[in-house]
């Protein structure tokens, strides 16, 4: 059971843009971007879209099928027991957490990440987002036994809604991979190409307008567009990043 399941975490209750996970994204809903981004990875087995048993996330659960994704329901809150309720039904060796707001992922950063974890035996690893990468590109995958144990362990609200931030604020007694970053020497962070807000969509419909609407193009492509185009990056210069509050220490 050494196979790899793409988790993607979805849901239309958006504080900041109320359904943005099904808006139209060059003709297409932006889950299904996420998901064709996810199968295209090498490595990956299933793609299932973990979204919430709330009525109004039916609409998410039909098109993550429409698009051939599998679908799992569950707490709508407790992202953690959502997650692992899913890894119980969807077994697997290697589970990739993916949120649903981000249609640029690059399907060869997530396959790299995937690889070197697999080949490593690592516990848990991610790239680093938003220093070595813009926002909209995370990647993280941990093994089974870490997700049972995460969800078994940690009660307090960050770890519940957010997932990983303990792991990677409290990474003893793990093996942990950083992806090496993605322009070595450049700090990315200002990059915003994640979807929170008005200003992030417009954003995305201009990259999806200038290089197209498949899956076949990566961070590098979207990089050389805003430095061919610096006027893009500034559509959501403005928007302010939410940033969760840290997780409670091992003692609490």
């Amino acid at each position: 059971m050494d196979e790899t399941v793409v988790l993607i975490q979805a849901r239309l209750g958006s504080r900041r843009l109320p359904g943005k996970v099904l808006l139209p994204l060059a003709g297409r809903p932006v889950l299904a971007r996420v998901i064709e981004r996810c199968r295209a990875a090498a490595g990956v087995a299933r793609v299932v879209v973990a979204t919430t048993e709330a009525a109004e996330d039916e609409a998410v659960a039909v098109a993550a099928r429409d698009q051939g994704a599998e679908v799992f329901r569950g707490a709508a809150e407790d992202v953690l027991g959502r997650f692992a309720a899913a890894a119980e039904v969807f077994p697997a060796g290697h589970y990739v957490r993916v949120t649903a707001d981000c249609p640029l992922l690059d399907s060869g950063i997530l396959a790299a990440v995937l690889a070197a974890h697999v080949a490593g035996g690592y516990d848990f690893s991610y790239n680093e987002v938003p220093h070595d990468y813009p926002r909209g590109y995370d990647v993280e995958v941990l093994t089974r036994a870490t997700l049972r144990a995460l969800a078994a362990d940690r009660a307090d609200a960050t770890t519940r809604e957010h997932i990983t931030p303990y792991l990677l604020t409290h990474p003893e007694g793990l093996r942990v991979y950083r992806a090496p970053p993605a322009r070595p020497g450049r700090d990315l962070s200002t990059l915003r190409l994640v979807l929170d807000e008005e200003a992030d969509y417009e954003l995305l419909q201009e990259i999806f307008a200038r290089l197209g609407d498949d899956a076949g193009f990566g961070l590098e492509e979207v990089l050389r567009l805003l430095e061919e185009e610096p006027a893009l990056a500034e559509i959501n210069r403005a928007v302010v990043q939410h940033e969760p509050p840290p997780p409670a220490s091992p003692a609490q």
